[in-house]
């Protein structure tokens, strides 16, 4: 409020003479301080109530927006996942085209065998040796295990044309 206690009482008591209106004036000025009194109180119960509906609404809106947050996590989460099993899909496609090309250069190598050119085994070492060059452009790891089976196919090659050679001559 505006006014002091001294204020109200300066206000509302003027000082007379007489002890009749003394009393009166006292017990107007008791009045006015008791209805000072109950507005004050009036004012820190709608003060409490306002801060209880504002700590209210604050705790609403912050539920609220975890979960509005909780289900855009969620969304975000199965299109992440929907991607990528795309992802997947295309890389098997991919895997899977690979796999009938090198298919059909072994079956083109198994036809030219079945047609009777010469000693088979050299012929499916030579084939298999030159299907692996068209995984030249294939990772570094798989690079180096195709270098590793190509050496070591060579390296079976020499041992069985020597094999042959030797028995060959006995």
């Amino acid at each position: 409020m505006k006014n002091s206690s001294k204020e109200i009482v300066e206000e509302h008591l003027e000082i007379s003479t007489k002890p009749g209106e003394m009393a009166s004036q006292i017990q107007k000025l008791v009045e006015t301080l008791q209805k000072n009194k109950k507005d004050i109180l009036a004012l820190k119960a709608m003060l409490f109530a306002g801060i209880i509906l504002l700590m209210g609404g604050f705790f609403y809106y912050n539920n609220t927006v975890q979960q509005i947050r909780m289900q855009a996590l969620d969304a975000n989460s199965h299109l992440r996942q929907s991607q990528g099993d795309l992802n997947t899909m295309a890389v098997q496609k991919g895997i899977f085209q690979e796999i009938q090309s090198l298919k059909t250069a072994v079956d083109s190598l198994a036809r030219k065998n079945a047609a009777g050119n010469g000693n088979y085994v050299e012929q499916a070492v030579v084939g298999m040796n030159s299907t692996l060059t068209l995984l030249r452009d294939e990772p570094s790891k798989v690079r180096e295990l195709t270098l590793q089976v190509q050496r070591t196919s060579r390296e079976f090659l020499k041992s069985y044309q020597t094999h042959n050679i030797s028995t060959s001559n006995k």
